[in-house]
């Protein structure tokens, strides 16, 4: 399938979930996933790969300007605490649960543990530590 193609048919069928949402009292992110499920089990669709790029210039941008009509500002700043500490936490969480995994997968290569979490997730291949 063309990229130009799948491109097509990934709007329509986001655009089909919208629709169908509301009839189903659901609401429309969890439409669209479950279809995305369930269009996964289709052989031929399998093999699609949709270039990253596409994402980040085609899909993102969109579902971001929604929002940002749709986003109350007394909303975002009667939450901005909450906001501000749920992204720094989980950005914290999120670099120690990459170094571990880092760490973890190359020990499992390398049969020898690596220093990388107690060096400060510094990964030094074949130098001493001090």
């Amino acid at each position: 399938m063309l990229a130009l193609e799948t491109i097509v048919a990934i709007g329509v069928g986001i655009l089909f979930a919208a629709l169908v949402a509301p009839l189903l009292r659901v609401p429309a992110p969890i439409v669209q996933v479950l279809a995305g499920v369930l269009l996964g089990f289709i052989p031929d669709l399998r093999e699609v790969q949709l270039p990253s790029e596409a994402v980040l210039l085609l899909f993102l941008p969109a579902i971001l300007f929604w929002e940002s009509l749709n986003t109350s500002r007394r909303e975002m700043r009667r939450y901005l605490r909450v906001i501000v500490i749920n992204g720094t936490l989980l950005v914290v969480v999120t670099a120690f649960t990459t170094a571990w995994a880092v760490t973890a997968s190359a020990s499992a290569w390398t049969r020898r543990p690596t220093p990388a979490l107690s060096r400060g997730c510094w990964m030094r291949s074949g130098s001493r530590t001090p």
